[in-house]
């Protein structure tokens, strides 16, 4: 049977919902298309990530032009150069100076040598092992004029041997300068500065370490397994540790300027029969510290305004004769320590004049105590305060005022009444005069 034809009404409503489906259709190509099209930066935020990347590339090749390789520079046995292209002028096998800044180390093969910096630069890699100048089993060779950064050690000696360090700055190193198993050499008149380390010691005898100025280190000189050394006439200052001695260290420290430090010299560890003469020791938590270290002489020393002036743990034997002590917290204090000899100290305006804990069979006589707010503290301690008749006891400041009755004893000099101090402990014979 034959389709029946379609009206021309309904061909022409069909007509019309294809056209609205074809509109729809692309309508939502039109949407989907705005979706995906990439979004456009303003033009100035295009100019900064532009600007930044020109910067950063141009830096970068500028870098990569002038930044040298680190090379590692010889004077060999023979007196050669390697590389002969090293900023580094031989003359005559026996001096040599630098003519330019050098990126890289020296390691020096030749003894009998001078190597002069001529104060130029060598610049490290700031590598904890890297060394400067590296003088093992080398002897008499001076290293003098020299500006040294940013290496593990700036100078590096092992098994060397009378050499001489003299007149170079020392920066931003790990360890300034070290020693290890070396003897009779001599480190002088050099700036040593911003390091961890300023000098360190380890098994290390006879060195002379002598009017340096080292500052601004975390520890500026240590010394370990070390005896024999003589360390004078520094400036150490601003560090937490100016001077350690440890592991039976035997050393003469002597006339050192020390300032501004946590501690200024420090003595542990079975450290013993050491000299620590003639310092002035300013403004530190501790000035001095025996610990565990017996039969040292501290003599002579000048100690101002700091925390604790002389401290002395778990020792014996220790002579502590001559010093001055003002003008801090804890003059003199003992600690489990015993038979040590106090004497000749002048202890004035501290909070404490000496203090004694658990520190019995000690001897102390002749010193001055003036105008400390407590001139003695004693816990669980006996101990001998004078020296017997004639010889005398110690010097009270505040002694007429306790006693104003007392009178002098038989033209002596020697008050006629003792200086109680607590039930166990008293001067029996205390001094008129200072």
């Amino acid at each position: 049977m034959p389709k029946k034809k379609k009206s021309w009404k309904e061909r022409q409503s069909e007509r019309q919902k294809k056209q609205q489906g074809s509109q729809k259709t692309q309508q939502k190509q039109k949407e989907s298309g705005a979706k995906k099209k990439p979004r456009h930066w303003p033009i100035g935020k295009i100019l900064v990530a532009v600007s930044i990347i020109v910067l950063i590339v141009g830096v970068y090749a500028v870098w990569q032009y002038t930044m040298k390789p680190f090379t590692i520079i010889y004077i060999r046995a023979d007196g050669s150069v390697d590389p002969s292209t090293a900023s580094i002028l031989n003359v005559e096998n026996s001096y040599y100076t630098f003519t330019g800044d050098i990126y890289g180390s020296l390691v020096i093969e030749k003894d009998n040598i001078v190597v002069d910096g001529a104060n130029y630069k060598l610049q490290g890699q700031s590598g904890t092992s890297s060394k400067g100048v590296d003088l093992s089993e080398r002897s008499n060779v001076t290293i003098t004029n020299m500006r040294l950064k940013d290496f593990g050690y700036g100078v590096y000696l092992y098994s060397a041997s009378n050499n001489v360090l003299s007149q170079n700055d020392l920066t931003s190193n790990n360890y300034g300068i070290g020693l290890d198993s070396s003897s009779d050499n001599t480190v002088n008149e050099n700036n040593i500065e911003n390091n961890q380390d300023g000098i360190s010691l380890t098994s290390s005898s006879d060195n002379i370490i002598h009017k340096n100025s080292i500052a601004n280190n975390q520890y500026s000189l240590s010394l370990a397994y070390s005896s024999g050394n003589g360390i004078s006439e520094n400036d150490i200052a601003d560090s937490d540790g100016a001077i350690g001695l440890s592991y039976s260290s035997n050393n003469n420290i002597t006339e050192n300027n020390i300032a501004n430090n946590q501690y200024s010299i420090s003595i542990t560890y079975e450290s013993s029969s050491n000299s620590v003469i003639g310092n002035v020791i300013t403004d530190s938590d501790g000035a001095i510290l025996l610990s565990s270290s017996n039969n040292n002489n501290v003599s002579g020393n000048q100690m101002n305004y700091n925390q604790e002036g002389i401290r002395i743990d778990v020792s014996s034997g220790n002579n502590i004769s001559g010093n001055t002590i003002a003008n801090g917290d804890a003059a003199i204090t003992l600690y489990s320590s015993s038979d040590n000899i106090i004497t000749e100290n002048d202890v004035t305006s501290n909070q404490y004049g000496i203090a004694l804990t658990s520190s019995s069979d000690n001897s102390i006589f002749h010193n001055s105590f003036v105008s400390n707010t407590n001139q003695v503290f004693s816990s669980d301690s006996r101990n001998a305060w004078d020296d017997g008749y004639p010889s005398g006891g110690n010097y009270w400041s505040d002694y007429e005022n306790s006693y104003p009755d007392a009178e002098e004893l038989d033209d002596s000099g020697i008050w006629n009444t003792p200086y109680a101090i607590d039930d166990d402990n008293s001067d029996n014979y205390p001094l008129m005069n200072r």
